[in-house]
């Protein structure tokens, strides 16, 4: 893990825990866009993203992903965020 992206967290608790956690956000919309936010800037590096929805307009104001990804599937444009965060790859799939 890059040492220097996570320096902060690191006196608060022992980021490296939670490195080899595989976590599963089903549904990545407003909700499961902001908890995977904050699990992969807590140092979680391996989620398996599911949801079968498109972001819309409607979904920008509320949601992690900005108009960038308009017309893209939520699990892309989540991935996409996430890997930016992150030095890890997110697996985005569209099942329910």
């Amino acid at each position: 893990m890059d040492s220097s992206l996570f320096a902060r967290l690191s006196t608060l608790f022992d980021v490296e825990a939670f490195a080899d956690l595989k976590v599963m956000i089903a549904g990545c919309g407003s909700g499961g866009g902001q908890v995977a936010l904050q699990l992969v800037m807590s140092g979680v590096k391996h989620f398996t993203l599911i949801d079968q929805e498109i972001l819309e307009i409607e979904n920008v104001i509320r949601h992690v992903c900005g108009r960038r990804y308009l017309g893209q599937p939520k699990t892309a444009a989540l991935a996409d965020v996430l890997r930016d965060r992150s030095c890890r790859r997110s697996r985005a799939g569209n099942r329910q």
